[in-house]
C-alpha cells in the first residue's frame, strides 16, 4: 500500500478543504492517507473530524503561520514521523508547511509542494522579497512543486532559477456538488442572491462588494458569508452604507452547498488569487461567478459565458457587472448551466486527483 503525507499550516479557508477533499479519493484509491496540520487538527476539533471522516489518520503539529519556537518542535516531530511511518511521498501545502518540511526531512526527491499561491507572487509589499528568497533557497530541496494554475506556473518559471525542471501544473477541481437543503436564512430574503462565500481574509475584498451594493442599488440580497478578519469591517460597512435591509453577513458552517444552493451568482472580488476553490464549488452548483481578474481566474470563468471578470479594485466596474446579470434573471440561468458543464470537463476533483498521482508516482519512483 502506498503511504503518502500530507502537510498543512492554515487553520481554515481553501487549503485544510482541499487537503480532505484529496485525503477522500486517494484513501478510496488505496493509498495510506496521514495529515499532519496545525493544532486545529487537535483530538476532538472540526477539522480534525473531517479529515478523518475522509479517511485519513491525523497528526497535531505545534504550528503556526509565524516563525517561532513552535517551528523546532513541529520539526522534530515530522522527522519522528517520517522516521517511524517511513512515507513513500509527502505533500507540504502552503509557504510554511512547504518550507519546514523541505529544511527538516530527508530524501527531498519524494516531497511535493503545493505553494497554493506563491507569497512573493502575492500583495505582501516588500516581504516579497524575503519570501522569494526562501523559495528560491529551498527549490533545490523539492521533488515537484504542483502549480495549481497556468498562471501561477508561468510566473514561476520567470521568477525562480530552475523551476522549469521542478514544475508540474495541476489545476485545483472540488468533488460534485451535493444536493442539501439550502439555508433558510437565504430562501426568505429578496432574490437574485447576489453571494459571497469564502473566508474574510486577504486577498478576499468583502467590503468592496459592499461598497458595489452602496454605489449602485440593483435587485435583490447581498449575502456575505465567512469568518476571519474582516469580519469587524463587514459589519462595520453594512452598518455605515445604511444597507442592513439589502446586505447580510452570515457565519460558516459547512457544508457550503447549503449556501450555494441558496445563491444566485458568487462574487469574489479578490486582490490576487491563484485559482480559488471558491469559484470552482460554485461551477460545479450551476453558478455564474463575478470575479476580479487576478491570477488564473480566467482559466475557469470565460468572461460572458461562465460568468464575468471585472478589473481587480474597481468597485464601479463591480457595481455594474452585478447590477447587470442581477436584472438578467434568463442569463444568469444560462451562465449557471455553462459553468457547471466547465466544471465537470476540467474542474472535478477526479481529474485533480489522477493528475496528483502522476505526480505522486513519478517522485515515489525517483
Amino acid at each position: 500500500m502506498k503511504r503518502i503525507l500530507h502537510v498543512m499550516q492554515p487553520r481554515d479557508g481553501g487549503v485544510p478543504q482541499l487537503v480532505t477533499n484529496v485525503s477522500g479519493e486517494l484513501s478510496a484509491r488505496g493509498w495510506e492517507v496521514e495529515v499532519a496540520a496545525s493544532e486545529a487538527a487537535g483530538p476532538g476539533s472540526p477539522q480534525r473530524a473531517r479529515l478523518e471522516a475522509a479517511g485519513a489518520r491525523v497528526h497535531a503539529l505545534p504550528m503556526t503561520g509565524l516563525i517561532g519556537a513552535g517551528d523546532a518542535r513541529a520539526a522534530a516531530r515530522l522527522r519522528e514521523l517520517d522516521s517511524e511511518r517511513r512515507y513513500d511521498v509527502i505533500h507540504a501545502h502552503s509557504s510554511k508547511a512547504g518550507a519546514l518540511v523541505r529544511a527538516a526531512l530527508p530524501r527531498p526527491e519524494r516531497i511535493v509542494y503545493t505553494p497554493h499561491c506563491f507569497a512573493f507572487l502575492a500583495g505582501f509589499g516588500a516581504a516579497r522579497a524575503v519570501y522569494w528568497a526562501a523559495e528560491q533557497a529551498l527549490l533545490p530541496r523539492t521533488g515537484a512543486v504542483v502549480a495549481c494554475s497556468r498562471w501561477e506556473a508561468a510566473k514561476s518559471r520567470r521568477s525562480l532559477l530552475g523551476a522549469h525542471r521542478k514544475l508540474r501544473v495541476v489545476q485545483n477541481g472540488v468533488p460534485a456538488c451535493e444536493r442539501v437543503e439550502p439555508d433558510p436564512r437565504i430562501t426568505a430574503l429578496p432574490r437574485p442572491i447576489i453571494g459571497f462565500l469564502t473566508r474574510l481574509d486577504p486577498p478576499k475584498e468583502p467590503v468592496r462588494l459592499i461598497e458595489a451594493a452602496a454605489l449602485e442599488r440593483f435587485p435583490g440580497t447581498v449575502v456575505i458569508v465567512g469568518s476571519g478578519q474582516f469580519e469587524g469591517e463587514v459589519r462595520e460597512a453594512i452598518a455605515a452604507h445604511g444597507l442592513g435591509e439589502r446586505v447580510l453577513h452570515l457565519p460558516f458552517n459547512p457544508p457550503v452547498e447549503r449556501f450555494l444552493h441558496g445563491f444566485d451568482m458568487l462574487v469574489l472580488p479578490s486582490r490576487w488569487e491563484s485559482l480559488p476553490l471558491a469559484i470552482l464549488e460554485a461551477m460545479a452548483c450551476g453558478l455564474p461567478t463575478i470575479a476580479s481578474d487576478v491570477g488564473g481566474m480566467a482559466e475557469a470563468i470565460e468572461d460572458g459565458v461562465t460568468g464575468r471578470l471585472v478589473p481587480p479594485e474597481d468597485t464601479p466596474a463591480l457595481a455594474a457587472a452585478i447590477g447587470a446579470l442581477a436584472q438578467d434573471p434568463e442569463g444568469l440561468r444560462a451562465m449557471g448551466a455553462r459553468a457547471r458543464e466547465r466544471w465537470s470537463e476540467r474542474f472535478s476533483l477526479t481529474r485533480m486527483v489522477d493528475e496528483l498521482e502522476a505526480v505522486y508516482a513519478e517522485r515515489a519512483a525517483a
